[in-house]
């Protein structure tokens, strides 16, 4: 059975996050209060993330958790991003959609 946490997988994605904030691997650390050597043992697999570090990862980057450990995307991240690139009209009839869906859902209950 192979294992749930795969150390490779996670620390491609934190070097990811890493490079998408422009980040040298020096600040970075810095803002996770881990050694530079950590972090690039995390980014290369050889080394674990700790629940804190997980954590101050998450909020100074804005990422979640899910994402790192198992490279799951935050669904509600993606609406909001999908939500910036319409004009007004589009986001008009998109929330009159959902307001559509919500009472839908109301009147099922």
């Amino acid at each position: 059975m192979a294992d749930i946490i795969n150390n490779y997988e996670i620390g491609q994605r934190v070097r990811n996050i890493r490079l998408k904030a422009n980040c040298t691997q020096n600040i970075f650390a810095e803002d996770l209060d881990i050694s530079i050597t950590f972090l690039s043992g995390i980014e290369n697999g050889k080394k674990g993330i700790s629940k804190e570090t997980l954590a101050k990862l998450c909020t100074a980057y804005n990422v979640s958790a899910d994402y790192i450990l198992f490279g799951k995307e935050q669904k509600k991240q993606n609406l909001i991003d999908m939500a910036t690139s319409m004009n007004e009209k589009e986001l008009r009839q998109t929330i009159n959609y959902f307001q559509s869906l919500l009472e839908m859902r109301k009147m099922m209950k």
